[in-house]
C-alpha cells in the first residue's frame, strides 16, 4: 500500500483494517460494519461542530473523483482474504 499515491484498492484495504479494529471479529455482515463505522464518524463530526450532511456530500465527491481518476489497483491478499472470509461466514 502506497501512502503517497494510493490506489482505490489501497483505500479499501485501509477501510477494512479500520473495520477489523472497530467491529466484532465474528461479524460477517460487511455492510453493517461499514454502516456502523460511518455512523460513528458522523457522530464525531457532529460533536466537533461539523455538519454530518456536509461530510457525506464531501465524501461522495471524493469517491466519485477517485473512482473516475485513480487506479483501481489490485486488492491485496489481506483484503481479498478478509472479504472472502466475510462472504463465507454470511
Amino acid at each position: 500500500m502506497s501512502i503517497m499515491d494510493p490506489t482505490n484498492a489501497d483505500r479499501a484495504e485501509l477501510a477494512m483494517r479500520c473495520i477489523d479494529h472497530f467491529c466484532d471479529p465474528f461479524d460477517s455482515d460487511v455492510r453493517a460494519c461499514i454502516t456502523d463505522m460511518v455512523s460513528q464518524m458522523l457522530h464525531l463530526a457532529n460533536v466537533a461542530g461539523i455538519s454530518p450532511d456536509e461530510i457525506i456530500e464531501s465524501a461522495r465527491g471524493h469517491v466519485a473523483h477517485e473512482i473516475a481518476h485513480d487506479s483501481a489497483g489490485k486488492p491485496s491478499q489481506y483484503l481479498a482474504a478478509r472479504l472472502a472470509a466475510m462472504k463465507e461466514a454470511a
